[in-house]
Parts: structure tokens; C-alpha cells; sequence
């Protein structure tokens, strides 16, 4: 499966101002990541991610390989797994557990093939934030369309002082593993 995304790694007050656009239907959804790589952290260097996702009570082990030339798509392989220690899709590449990273998502927008969604991280004693819109090849253009208007509301409150430079900002995130592993290497 290709996933596509743009993703924009928020301050604290960005995500307060868009968790204020969350309602009542808003879903909200908990989610873990366990992530495993090798003791060196290779895997992470060439760009791969194995975790094991615990979400709605239901384990899924993935590979992803993160597209390097084109920042806003990656390819996941995944399989349903029993617990967060059934490496098993994994096992061949000489891993182990790292660690987990604790996400709690707020999805503030939602319509066939786009989705807006607002993300606090807890991991290895910190936390982070970020906007993420996920979106199919076709809706593209509305993705990018819903990032502009969503800098432009925080322009409006103050938020940020140029929307350009926090619509630039989506240029090189570093995915949730990156910055996992990144933190893990510091400690």
C-alpha cells in the first residue's frame, strides 16, 4: 500500500489552536507505536520502519519504506500480529524492541480520500505535535489547498507570522520514527 501525506511538525500553541477546531464528532483515537530496529539503529539510517501498532485494541506489524526522493509518500507492507512482541514479519532482519512512542490523535477533519488529522507524540520522556493530512493521489490538490487554509486561520490568530514559512515547513518532516529513533540515539 502507498501512503501519501503532508505533515507539519507543530509548537505547542500551533496545537492548541487546532485542537480548538475539534468537535464534539471529532474522533479521537489512541494509538501506540512499538517500534524495532537493529542495535545500531541500520534500519532507521536506510529510511525502514518496523513497528507493531496497537490501535482499537488490535495489533498490526509493519515494514515502511519511506520515500527519500518523494518526502510525501512511503510503501507499507503489514500483517495482523497477536501482541506488540510478535516481531515475526520482522524477525529475519536481526531486530529488537526499542521502545514506544504514544500517540494521541484528534481527527478535526474527514471526507472521502482526505483526512485532517492533529497528533501529540509522548515518547522516551518528551512530547511533540504535528498536523498530518492524509489523502489519496486524486485529492492532492485539496490537501495542499486545507494546509494553506489552515496556516492562513493560525496567520489570522496570531499563531505564526508567515504563512509561507509554516506551509514550507511541510518540506522535510521527519515521520514519527525519525524523530523516535533521533531521541534515542540522545539517550
Amino acid at each position: 500500500m502507498i501512503e501519501y501525506e503532508k505533515k507539519v511538525i507543530l509548537a505547542e500553541d500551533e496545537y492548541c489552536a487546532f485542537k480548538s477546531l475539534a468537535t464534539k464528532e471529532s474522533r479521537k483515537i489512541l494509538q501506540t507505536n512499538y517500534y524495532y530496529d537493529t542495535e545500531h539503529f541500520d534500519l532507521c539510517k536506510e529510511g525502514i520502519t518496523c513497528r507493531i501498532r496497537k490501535k482499537d485494541n488490535k495489533y498490526t506489524a509493519t515494514i515502511k519504506y519511506h520515500n527519500k526522493n518523494k518526502k510525501e509518500s512511503s510503501v507499507e507492507k503489514s500483517v495482523p500480529a497477536k501482541n506488540e512482541f510478535d516481531s515475526s514479519l520482522f524477525d529475519k532482519m536481526g531486530v529488537r524492541l526499542q521502545g514506544a512512542l504514544f500517540t494521541e490523535r484528534i481527527i478535526i477533519f474527514e471526507d472521502e480520500g482526505i483526512e485532517v488529522a492533529l497528533d501529540k507524540n509522548t515518547y522516551l520522556g518528551i512530547n511533540d505535535y504535528e498536523l498530518e493530512i492524509e489523502y489519496s493521489p486524486d485529492r492532492a490538490s485539496e490537501a495542499e489547498n486545507l494546509l494553506e487554509e489552515f496556516a492562513h486561520a493560525l496567520y489570522l490568530d496570531d499563531v505564526v507570522v508567515s504563512i509561507d514559512n509554516f506551509i514550507k515547513r511541510k518540506e522535510h518532516p521527519k515521520s514519527k520514527s525519525e524523530r523516535f529513533f533521533e531521541r534515542k540515539r540522545l539517550i
